[in-house]
Protein backbone atom coordinates (compact mmCIF):
# COMPACT_ATOMS: atom_id res chain seq x y z
CA UNK A 1 0.00 0.00 0.00
CA UNK A 2 1.49 3.34 -1.01
CA UNK A 3 1.67 6.49 1.03
CA UNK A 4 -0.95 8.24 -1.06
CA UNK A 5 -3.72 5.76 -0.36
CA UNK A 6 -3.56 4.89 3.28
CA UNK A 7 -6.72 3.91 5.10
CA UNK A 8 -7.10 3.39 8.82
CA UNK A 9 -8.84 0.31 10.17
CA UNK A 10 -10.01 0.41 13.77
CA UNK A 11 -11.59 -2.38 15.72
CA UNK A 12 -14.51 -1.40 17.98
CA UNK A 13 -13.22 0.04 21.24
CA UNK A 14 -14.52 -1.66 24.35
CA UNK A 15 -14.38 1.26 26.78
CA UNK A 16 -15.47 1.58 30.37
CA UNK A 17 -17.40 4.78 31.20
CA UNK A 18 -15.15 5.18 34.24
CA UNK A 19 -12.09 5.45 32.03
CA UNK A 20 -10.96 9.10 31.95
CA UNK A 21 -10.52 10.66 28.54
CA UNK A 22 -7.55 12.76 27.54
CA UNK A 23 -8.95 15.82 29.27
CA UNK A 24 -6.27 16.43 31.86
CA UNK A 25 -8.08 14.35 34.47
CA UNK A 26 -5.40 11.90 35.50
CA UNK A 27 -6.97 10.53 38.68
CA UNK A 28 -9.69 7.97 38.08
CA UNK A 29 -10.63 4.33 38.12
CA UNK A 30 -10.19 2.22 35.01
CA UNK A 31 -11.90 -1.12 35.37
CA UNK A 32 -12.29 -1.95 31.69
CA UNK A 33 -11.06 -5.35 30.73
CA UNK A 34 -9.94 -4.64 27.19
CA UNK A 35 -9.40 -1.86 24.72
CA UNK A 36 -7.85 -2.27 21.29
CA UNK A 37 -7.38 -0.70 17.87
CA UNK A 38 -5.52 -1.28 14.59
CA UNK A 39 -4.19 1.34 12.17
CA UNK A 40 -2.02 1.60 9.05
CA UNK A 41 0.29 4.61 8.67
CA UNK A 42 3.09 5.58 6.30
CA UNK A 43 5.85 7.92 7.43
CA UNK A 44 7.41 8.14 3.97
CA UNK A 45 10.23 5.57 3.93
CA UNK A 46 8.28 3.10 6.06
CA UNK A 47 4.78 1.70 6.09
CA UNK A 48 3.71 0.86 9.62
CA UNK A 49 0.76 -1.33 10.50
CA UNK A 50 0.27 -1.34 14.24
CA UNK A 51 -2.21 -2.38 16.90
CA UNK A 52 -2.41 -2.19 20.66
CA UNK A 53 -4.22 -4.15 23.33
CA UNK A 54 -4.46 -3.43 27.06
CA UNK A 55 -5.94 -5.98 29.43
CA UNK A 56 -6.60 -5.47 33.12
CA UNK A 57 -4.98 -8.06 35.35
CA UNK A 58 -6.79 -10.56 37.52
CA UNK A 59 -6.81 -9.44 41.17
CA UNK A 60 -9.05 -11.75 43.25
CA UNK A 61 -8.35 -9.86 46.48
CA UNK A 62 -8.63 -6.40 44.85
CA UNK A 63 -11.70 -6.44 42.59
CA UNK A 64 -11.72 -2.63 42.34
CA UNK A 65 -8.05 -2.33 41.38
CA UNK A 66 -7.74 -0.35 38.13
CA UNK A 67 -5.63 -1.23 35.14
CA UNK A 68 -2.47 0.73 35.92
CA UNK A 69 -1.02 0.31 32.43
CA UNK A 70 -1.31 2.96 29.74
CA UNK A 71 0.00 3.42 26.23
CA UNK A 72 -0.02 5.90 23.37
CA UNK A 73 0.76 6.10 19.67
CA UNK A 74 1.46 9.43 17.95
CA UNK A 75 1.75 9.59 14.16
CA UNK A 76 2.85 12.84 12.48
CA UNK A 77 4.67 13.31 15.75
CA UNK A 78 5.39 16.96 16.40
CA UNK A 79 3.89 17.83 13.02
CA UNK A 80 6.44 15.78 11.02
CA UNK A 81 5.04 12.97 8.93
CA UNK A 82 8.25 10.93 9.08
CA UNK A 83 8.01 10.69 12.89
CA UNK A 84 6.03 8.11 14.84
CA UNK A 85 6.06 7.51 18.58
CA UNK A 86 4.99 4.38 20.49
CA UNK A 87 5.04 4.20 24.30
CA UNK A 88 3.93 1.85 27.09
CA UNK A 89 3.63 2.81 30.75
CA UNK A 90 3.13 0.47 33.72
CA UNK A 91 2.14 2.26 36.93
CA UNK A 92 2.76 0.94 40.43
CA UNK A 93 1.84 2.00 43.94
CA UNK A 94 -1.30 3.65 45.23
CA UNK A 95 -1.19 6.37 42.56
CA UNK A 96 0.34 4.21 39.85
CA UNK A 97 -2.68 4.56 37.60
CA UNK A 98 -2.59 8.34 37.81
CA UNK A 99 1.19 8.38 37.33
CA UNK A 100 0.98 6.34 34.14
CA UNK A 101 -1.81 8.51 32.75
CA UNK A 102 0.03 11.73 33.56
CA UNK A 103 3.27 10.59 31.92
CA UNK A 104 1.39 9.26 28.89
CA UNK A 105 0.02 12.77 28.31
CA UNK A 106 2.97 14.94 29.32
CA UNK A 107 6.10 13.11 28.17
CA UNK A 108 5.27 13.18 24.42
CA UNK A 109 4.53 16.91 24.68
CA UNK A 110 7.94 17.65 26.17
CA UNK A 111 9.69 15.41 23.66
CA UNK A 112 8.00 17.08 20.70
CA UNK A 113 9.01 20.50 22.04
CA UNK A 114 12.64 19.51 22.55
CA UNK A 115 13.26 17.72 19.23
CA UNK A 116 15.17 19.73 16.64
CA UNK A 117 13.64 20.05 13.14
CA UNK A 118 16.27 17.65 11.79
CA UNK A 119 15.80 15.26 14.70
CA UNK A 120 19.53 14.89 15.22
CA UNK A 121 19.27 15.68 18.94
CA UNK A 122 16.83 12.83 19.58
CA UNK A 123 18.90 11.08 22.26
CA UNK A 124 19.41 14.26 24.28
CA UNK A 125 15.78 15.29 23.76
CA UNK A 126 14.53 11.95 25.05
CA UNK A 127 16.59 12.16 28.22
CA UNK A 128 15.56 15.76 28.85
CA UNK A 129 11.88 14.97 28.26
CA UNK A 130 11.93 12.07 30.72
CA UNK A 131 13.61 14.17 33.40
CA UNK A 132 11.28 17.13 32.94
CA UNK A 133 8.22 14.86 33.04
CA UNK A 134 9.50 13.34 36.27
CA UNK A 135 9.88 16.76 37.88
CA UNK A 136 6.35 17.76 36.89
CA UNK A 137 4.94 14.43 38.08
CA UNK A 138 6.42 15.10 41.54
CA UNK A 139 4.85 18.57 41.55
CA UNK A 140 1.36 17.36 40.60
CA UNK A 141 -0.89 18.21 43.51
CA UNK A 142 -3.22 15.23 43.15
CA UNK A 143 -0.60 12.50 42.67
CA UNK A 144 1.51 11.26 45.58
CA UNK A 145 4.77 9.95 44.12
CA UNK A 146 6.48 9.05 47.39
CA UNK A 147 5.85 5.35 46.77
CA UNK A 148 4.14 5.49 43.36
CA UNK A 149 5.44 5.83 39.84
CA UNK A 150 5.52 4.25 36.42
CA UNK A 151 7.77 2.49 33.97
CA UNK A 152 8.11 3.73 30.42
CA UNK A 153 9.41 2.18 27.24
CA UNK A 154 9.20 4.50 24.24
CA UNK A 155 10.20 3.99 20.61
CA UNK A 156 10.52 7.04 18.38
CA UNK A 157 10.95 6.45 14.65
CA UNK A 158 12.36 9.32 12.60
CA UNK A 159 12.57 8.31 8.96
CA UNK A 160 14.35 4.97 9.21
CA UNK A 161 16.13 5.61 12.51
CA UNK A 162 14.63 4.08 15.63
CA UNK A 163 15.33 5.47 19.11
CA UNK A 164 14.17 3.43 22.10
CA UNK A 165 14.26 4.94 25.59
CA UNK A 166 13.26 3.13 28.76
CA UNK A 167 13.12 3.30 32.51
CA UNK A 168 12.35 0.20 34.62
CA UNK A 169 11.14 -3.10 33.15
CA UNK A 170 8.67 -2.50 30.36
CA UNK A 171 10.46 -3.67 27.23
CA UNK A 172 10.77 -3.36 23.45
CA UNK A 173 12.09 -5.92 20.98
CA UNK A 174 12.65 -6.08 17.23
CA UNK A 175 12.14 -9.17 15.10
CA UNK A 176 14.67 -9.23 12.29
CA UNK A 177 15.75 -11.69 9.61
CA UNK A 178 14.69 -12.79 6.15
CA UNK A 179 11.47 -14.75 5.70
CA UNK A 180 10.80 -17.22 8.48
CA UNK A 181 14.37 -17.04 9.80
CA UNK A 182 13.88 -14.31 12.34
CA UNK A 183 15.57 -13.53 15.61
CA UNK A 184 14.69 -11.28 18.52
CA UNK A 185 16.84 -8.21 19.13
CA UNK A 186 16.44 -6.31 22.40
CA UNK A 187 15.69 -2.62 21.83
CA UNK A 188 15.83 -1.97 25.58
CA UNK A 189 17.37 -3.54 28.66
CA UNK A 190 15.42 -3.89 31.90
CA UNK A 191 16.82 -1.77 34.71
CA UNK A 192 16.55 -3.92 37.81
CA UNK A 193 18.87 -4.96 40.66
CA UNK A 194 19.49 -8.17 38.72
CA UNK A 195 21.76 -6.11 36.47
CA UNK A 196 25.24 -5.80 37.94
CA UNK A 197 25.85 -2.29 36.60
CA UNK A 198 22.51 -0.96 37.85
CA UNK A 199 22.84 -2.69 41.20
CA UNK A 200 26.30 -1.22 41.76
CA UNK A 201 25.09 2.21 40.67
CA UNK A 202 22.33 2.42 43.31
CA UNK A 203 24.51 0.86 46.01
CA UNK A 204 27.12 3.56 45.34
CA UNK A 205 24.37 6.10 46.08
CA UNK A 206 23.59 4.53 49.45
CA UNK A 207 20.96 1.93 48.50
CA UNK A 208 20.69 -1.51 50.00
CA UNK A 209 19.65 -4.41 47.77
CA UNK A 210 17.83 -7.42 49.15
CA UNK A 211 14.59 -9.34 48.74
CA UNK A 212 11.58 -9.23 51.04
CA UNK A 213 12.42 -12.69 52.37
CA UNK A 214 15.90 -11.47 53.30
CA UNK A 215 14.39 -8.42 54.99
CA UNK A 216 12.03 -10.57 57.04
CA UNK A 217 14.73 -13.10 57.99
CA UNK A 218 13.01 -15.96 56.18
CA UNK A 219 16.13 -16.80 54.15
CA UNK A 220 19.85 -16.15 54.50
CA UNK A 221 21.39 -13.25 52.62
CA UNK A 222 21.56 -13.88 48.87
CA UNK A 223 24.79 -13.22 47.00
CA UNK A 224 23.29 -10.91 44.39
CA UNK A 225 26.77 -10.17 43.03
CA UNK A 226 26.51 -13.40 41.03
CA UNK A 227 23.60 -12.00 39.00
CA UNK A 228 24.02 -9.94 35.83
CA UNK A 229 20.78 -10.35 33.90
CA UNK A 230 20.02 -7.69 31.30
CA UNK A 231 16.92 -9.24 29.75
CA UNK A 232 15.16 -9.47 33.08
CA UNK A 233 14.63 -13.22 33.29
CA UNK A 234 14.58 -14.19 36.91
CA UNK A 235 16.15 -17.15 38.62
CA UNK A 236 13.33 -19.68 39.27
CA UNK A 237 14.16 -19.74 42.97
CA UNK A 238 13.71 -15.96 43.30
CA UNK A 239 11.15 -15.24 40.59
CA UNK A 240 8.43 -14.39 43.09
CA UNK A 241 10.75 -12.45 45.40
CA UNK A 242 13.21 -10.36 43.36
CA UNK A 243 15.96 -8.15 44.75
CA UNK A 244 14.70 -4.67 45.61
CA UNK A 245 16.12 -1.22 46.21
CA UNK A 246 15.82 0.04 49.80
CA UNK A 247 17.05 3.08 51.68
CA UNK A 248 18.32 2.99 55.25
CA UNK A 249 15.21 4.45 56.89
CA UNK A 250 13.36 2.63 59.64
CA UNK A 251 11.38 0.96 58.19
CA UNK A 252 13.34 0.88 54.93
CA UNK A 253 11.69 2.16 51.76
CA UNK A 254 10.71 1.95 48.92
CA UNK A 255 11.36 -1.76 48.19
CA UNK A 256 11.40 -1.08 44.45
CA UNK A 257 12.26 -3.99 42.10
CA UNK A 258 13.57 -1.50 39.51
CA UNK A 259 16.51 0.90 39.60
CA UNK A 260 14.98 3.58 37.35
CA UNK A 261 11.44 4.89 37.05
CA UNK A 262 9.28 7.97 36.70
CA UNK A 263 8.09 8.92 40.18
CA UNK A 264 9.16 6.93 43.28
CA UNK A 265 10.45 9.94 45.19
CA UNK A 266 11.52 7.84 48.18
CA UNK A 267 14.06 6.04 46.02
CA UNK A 268 15.66 9.07 44.42
CA UNK A 269 18.02 9.75 47.32
CA UNK A 270 19.54 6.28 46.82
CA UNK A 271 20.00 6.36 43.07
CA UNK A 272 16.60 5.50 41.60
CA UNK A 273 16.39 7.94 38.69
CA UNK A 274 14.24 8.88 35.71
CA UNK A 275 17.07 9.23 33.18
CA UNK A 276 16.41 6.66 30.45
CA UNK A 277 18.87 4.50 28.61
CA UNK A 278 18.56 5.13 24.87
CA UNK A 279 19.34 2.57 22.16
CA UNK A 280 19.56 3.63 18.50
CA UNK A 281 19.09 1.40 15.47
CA UNK A 282 18.58 1.93 11.76
CA UNK A 283 15.53 0.15 10.36
CA UNK A 284 16.15 -2.14 7.39
CA UNK A 285 12.69 -2.94 5.96
CA UNK A 286 14.11 -5.79 3.88
CA UNK A 287 14.94 -7.77 7.04
CA UNK A 288 13.38 -5.96 10.02
CA UNK A 289 9.85 -7.34 10.32
CA UNK A 290 8.12 -6.00 13.45
CA UNK A 291 8.59 -4.39 16.85
CA UNK A 292 6.81 -5.19 20.12
CA UNK A 293 6.53 -2.89 23.12
CA UNK A 294 4.92 -4.33 26.23
CA UNK A 295 4.58 -4.00 29.97
CA UNK A 296 6.09 -6.65 32.21
CA UNK A 297 2.75 -8.45 32.28
CA UNK A 298 4.16 -10.00 29.10
CA UNK A 299 7.85 -10.27 29.96
CA UNK A 300 7.43 -11.75 33.45
CA UNK A 301 7.19 -15.27 32.04
CA UNK A 302 7.76 -15.02 28.27
CA UNK A 303 11.19 -14.66 26.76
CA UNK A 304 11.99 -12.36 23.86
CA UNK A 305 12.31 -15.26 21.44
CA UNK A 306 8.99 -16.77 22.54
CA UNK A 307 7.22 -13.46 21.96
CA UNK A 308 8.90 -13.08 18.58
CA UNK A 309 7.81 -16.54 17.45
CA UNK A 310 4.25 -15.98 18.63
CA UNK A 311 3.86 -12.67 16.80
CA UNK A 312 5.33 -14.16 13.62
CA UNK A 313 2.52 -16.72 13.53
CA UNK A 314 -0.06 -13.94 13.16
CA UNK A 315 0.98 -13.65 9.49
CA UNK A 316 1.30 -9.91 9.53
CA UNK A 317 -1.88 -8.91 11.37
CA UNK A 318 -0.81 -6.75 14.33
CA UNK A 319 -4.19 -6.87 16.08
CA UNK A 320 -4.28 -10.66 15.95
CA UNK A 321 -0.69 -10.69 17.21
CA UNK A 322 -1.27 -8.24 20.05
CA UNK A 323 -4.47 -9.95 21.20
CA UNK A 324 -2.89 -13.41 21.08
CA UNK A 325 0.18 -12.21 22.98
CA UNK A 326 -1.98 -10.62 25.68
CA UNK A 327 -4.10 -13.77 25.96
CA UNK A 328 -1.08 -16.08 26.06
CA UNK A 329 0.59 -13.94 28.72
CA UNK A 330 -2.54 -13.98 30.84
CA UNK A 331 -2.82 -17.76 30.50
CA UNK A 332 0.77 -18.27 31.68
CA UNK A 333 0.15 -15.98 34.65
CA UNK A 334 -2.87 -18.01 35.70
CA UNK A 335 -0.92 -21.25 35.36
CA UNK A 336 1.90 -19.87 37.52
CA UNK A 337 -0.05 -17.80 40.04
CA UNK A 338 -3.55 -17.08 41.36
CA UNK A 339 -3.39 -13.55 39.97
CA UNK A 340 -2.08 -11.81 36.87
CA UNK A 341 -0.51 -8.45 36.22
CA UNK A 342 -2.01 -5.88 33.85
CA UNK A 343 -0.93 -6.58 30.28
CA UNK A 344 -0.38 -4.01 27.53
CA UNK A 345 1.03 -4.74 24.07
CA UNK A 346 1.83 -2.66 21.00
CA UNK A 347 2.73 -4.62 17.85
CA UNK A 348 3.97 -2.79 14.75
CA UNK A 349 4.84 -4.45 11.44
CA UNK A 350 7.43 -2.70 9.27
CA UNK A 351 7.44 -2.49 5.48
CA UNK A 352 9.01 -0.26 2.85
CA UNK A 353 6.89 2.82 2.13
CA UNK A 354 6.67 4.68 -1.15
CA UNK A 355 8.00 8.23 -1.29
CA UNK A 356 5.30 9.43 -3.60
CA UNK A 357 2.90 12.33 -3.69
CA UNK A 358 1.77 11.81 -0.11
CA UNK A 359 5.19 11.53 1.50
CA UNK A 360 4.74 14.80 3.38
CA UNK A 361 0.98 15.00 3.43
CA UNK A 362 -0.58 16.34 6.60
CA UNK A 363 1.15 18.13 9.41
CA UNK A 364 -1.51 17.64 12.07
CA UNK A 365 -0.45 15.17 14.71
CA UNK A 366 -2.68 12.10 15.09
CA UNK A 367 -2.65 10.20 18.33
CA UNK A 368 -4.38 7.35 20.07
CA UNK A 369 -3.92 6.43 23.69
CA UNK A 370 -5.32 4.17 26.38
Amino acid sequence: MGCTALQAEKAPLEEDPNYPSSSGEYVGTRKRQLIKAKTVYCNGPLELEYAYVSKRGNYPSEPQKPNQDACCVHTNFGGYQDRVLFAVFDGHGGDGDASALFCREVLPQHLAAKLAPNGQNAEAALKAAFLQTNKELHRHGDINTDLSGTTCVLTLIIGTTMYTANVADSRAILATGPGESIGAVALSNDQTPYRKDERERVISRGAQVYSKAERDGEIDKVNWSTYDIKEGYMDPDSADDPPRVWNKDKPPLPGLPCTRSLGDLCGENVGVCAEPEVLVRKVSPSVDQFIVLASDGVWEFLRNRTVCDGVRKSRGDPLVAAQKLADDSYQVWMEMDERSDDITVICCFLKSGSAGEGERRGTKESDTSI
